[in-house]
């Protein structure tokens, strides 16, 4: 199931913040070793999967915002998304292609979405 029927089905508590955090930041760990980031998040980009007798896992499917960044951690986005609600403050004035962003700008996004999860109010 998406995480937004996720949140209206059952809400979230701090546990599954922290647990969205852990399962998201092994695939940005992974990405990082890589070279790779995603700039953003969104409800959309992240379902979660339950299993009888363990915890639901979170897992980031949109690979389309998946980008390479070079030694600076400077990353190019030469796509055109859907905007999201938990942009990072440089991404927020992003309206032209290509665009430069830190490889970081991602972290912020998902904070934002979390918080989000957990309070029903965007933070900026």
């Amino acid at each position: 199931m998406s995480l937004d029927d996720y949140l209206k089905e059952t809400g979230i508590n701090y546990q599954n913040a922290v647990d969205i955090l852990c399962d998201i930041n092994e695939l940005i760990v992974a990405l990082e070793e890589s070279e790779q980031c995603i700039p953003f998040f969104n409800m959309k980009d992240i379902i979660v999967i339950i299993g009888e007798n363990c915890r639901p896992r979170f897992v980031y499917l949109n690979n389309e915002k998946v980008y390479n960044f070079d030694y600076n951690n400077v990353a190019i986005m030469n796509k055109i998304h859907e905007k999201s609600p938990f942009l990072s403050m440089e991404l927020e004035d992003f309206n032209e292609i290509p665009y430069l962003f830190h490889s970081k700008s991602g972290l912020f996004s998902l904070a934002c979405l979390i918080s989000y999860c957990l309070f029903s109010k965007r933070i900026n």
